[in-house]
């Protein structure tokens, strides 16, 4: 079974409410005055109250341990020139956070937040700095100069390190000038790791979530879970002073943000926005669902000509006021997406890049917030395992948004978006039963389907003894629908004998696919008869056969070992001939149950023919 899409969210969600302002335990209080910080921080000498900007010095390392809670008393930055191994648990987080959050919706002052993590040049001869486990809430960059205005918890010029199964949730920053502010959340300059985190309600310019700015870097920003953010846009790559930058995301959900844009420009950018300089972002793998933007874009927006980002595998859906704007001609490649409106939708300049095998219909997610794909939904099976584009190949990654192997099964395609379903191609139509009844020289075909995706209709199909198949009737199908339909089909005036009947189920675009075939037996009948069902024993499902030679009213009904009446499956007239019924009895337990047959003449309460036969259900 797959794990929830939500694991993340909700294990943060567990320690949400624990503020480490509002908890109670009994541990020891460390205060931390400002200036140069190493060593070990331990759970037992948590929380650790910080009551001035602090530095890891460089060729220094700090462990924070798990369920450590860093507490900020001001507008105070924590600079790592040095290792920074803050590695908490699943269940023992660690907390970066500010003691109080009075005016930190005040965007002008810096009150109500501390001034995040910030890795500023960190020299590279220092091993890899950590950041596992860890709620990173109410960081503020807003006050200072240069980069003091951007990364609201974390600003990473940087480029050994890891952040991991974060939740960064209500962090912000401002500058009047929105050229100089970027990255609510995170602002990158550098190549981190940034995986299976949680961002929520950060709010800022060029990126509420995150930023990716700088010239060379290649940032890696996967499985994380984007929903909520705010501010002007929620991820924002783009290049201020060159050209290459090339950040990879994959397998990322981004859903139900928004963009409102800026005090100095009230045009909210696309929830994923590529700036200028030429960005060359590459995007496998993503869900970017039901986002929204107050001025350009919805979903992607790109507003220079020399960013050239490349999108395989993406799902493009529900994105306001449009999935794509284009700011410029601009040379966007789109391979295996699923892009609500397809290229007629894009809004904006002239669209002038590659647009392969892409697809323009309902991604069909479990629910509106969960985006797990239905086994009917085209995305399955939709995507490609590997692309050649300009000289590079790139690849789908192997596992999807909770780690489940991709592509599911082995050997098939991938599916698009960022979640897999375990089937290997869509299921059309899903038929759960298809049975016959046979009424005298009638014979009536009963089926039903709990999904279908694109059915056209059923072509009804016979054959008698040793020939083909021929079609004789048509039922239209209900296109696409979740919900379970019933149909049937009555074959009137046939010659005794022995028939095969099956489905040819045909889809809008012409495929087709032949149900299973099922044998009726059309009798000349000279005497009354009751069959032995078959088959005999069943489970849970047999068929009840009888013959009456003249038109007559006829009581079927099943008895239990008592000879109690627990069920009547007919009691209705009934023409000469041959004729069958279906019993289904998956409510009762195993045991031994009778069936009994009782004809009367029309209009008459005689009996001409009564009838008992034993059966076994077997579980």
């Amino acid at each position: 079974m797959q794990k929830s899409i939500y694991t993340i969210s909700l294990c943060f969600l567990a320690i949400l409410f624990l503020s480490p302002i509002e908890s109670q335990h009994t541990y020891a209080q460390i205060t931390i005055p400002p200036g140069d910080v190493s060593g070990t921080w331990t759970k037992a000498n948590s929380p650790y109250n910080i009551n001035g900007e602090i530095t890891i010095p460089n060729d220094s390392t700090l462990k924070i341990e798990p369920g450590v809670e860093v507490v900020f008393t001001g507008h105070y930055k924590f600079n790592v020139q040095g290792r920074l191994l803050a590695i908490g648990t699943e269940t023992d987080t660690i907390v970066f956070t500010i003691n109080d959050t009075t005016g930190f919706h005040n965007l002008t002052i810096p009150d109500g937040g501390w001034h995040g993590i910030r890795f500023m040049d960190t020299p590279s001869n220092n091993d890899s700095s950590k950041i596992v486990y860890c709620k990173l809430q109410y960081g503020k960059a807003n006050a200072g100069t240069s980069y003091d205005n951007v990364g609201g918890a974390l600003c990473a010029k940087v480029n050994k390190l890891l952040v991991s199964h974060c939740l960064f949730r209500n962090n912000t920053c401002y500058h009047p000038d929105i050229m100089l502010t970027a990255g609510g959340g995170i602002y990158i300059e550098g190549n981190p790791t940034v995986e299976f985190c949680e961002f929520s309600e950060n709010t800022g310019a060029f990126g509420g979530a995150i930023c990716i700015w700088g010239s060379n870097i290649h940032p890696l920003i996967k499985n994380n879970y984007f929903h909520h953010n705010g501010g002007h846009g929620t991820i924002d790559i783009g290049s201020l002073n060159g050209s290459n930058t090339s950040p990879v995301l994959i397998n990322n959900i981004i859903a139900n943000n928004h963009s409102s844009g800026h005090s100095s420009d009230p045009n909210g950018h696309g929830i994923v926005h590529f700036s200028n300089g030429g960005g060359k972002a590459v995007l496998i793998n993503n869900t970017i669902v039901n986002n929204s933007s107050a001025g350009l874009g919805g979903g992607i927006s790109n507003g220079y000509a020399a960013a050239t980002p490349l999108l395989i595998n993406n799902i493009i859906y529900g994105n306001t006021p449009a999935q794509v704007w284009l700011g410029a001609t601009s040379g966007l490649d789109f391979y295996n997406c699923l892009v609500e409106g397809g290229i007629e939708g894009f809004t904006g300049a002239a669209f002038t890049g590659a647009y392969e095998n892409c697809i323009d219909t309902v991604p069909q997610f479990v629910s509106s917030n969960d985006y797990h794909l239905q086994n009917t939904s085209p995305c399955i099976g939709g995507a490609i395992d590997s692309i050649l584009v300009g000289s590079i190949m790139h690849y789908c990654p192997p596992n999807d948004f909770e780690g489940n192997p991709r592509p599911n099964p082995s050997g098939s395609m991938p599916d698009i978006g960022a979640c897999e379903n375990l089937l290997a191609l869509p299921v059309p139509v899903e038929l759960i039963s298809f049975i016959a009844s046979v009424n005298g020289i009638e014979v009536t075909l009963s089926w039903s389907t709990a999904t279908e995706l694109n059915n056209q209709g059923f072509e009804v199909q016979r054959k008698f003894g040793s020939n083909d198949f021929v079609t004789i009737g048509y039922v239209r199908g209900h296109g696409t629908t979740t919900s379970p339909n019933n149909y049937s089909y009555v074959d009137k005036l046939i010659d005794p004998g022995k028939y095969y009947y099956r489905l040819k189920q045909i889809d809008y675009g012409g495929t087709f696919e032949f149900s299973k075939e099922i044998e009726v037996e059309v009798r000349v009948i000279d005497k009354f008869a009751l069959e032995q069902n078959y088959p005999n024993p069943f489970n849970p499902s047999t068929t009840i056969g009888f013959g009456i030679p003249k038109k007559g009213n006829v009581r079927l009904s099943i008895l239990n070992i008592l000879g109690e009446e627990i069920r009547i499956l007919l009691n209705e007239e009934k023409e000469a001939g041959y004729h069958s019924i279906n019993f289904n009895a998956s409510d009762l337990p195993s045991g031994v149950y009778f069936y009994k047959i009782q004809v009367y003449s029309t209009g008459s309460e005689v009996g001409k023919f009564i009838a008992v036969n034993k059966m076994l259900l077997v579980r």
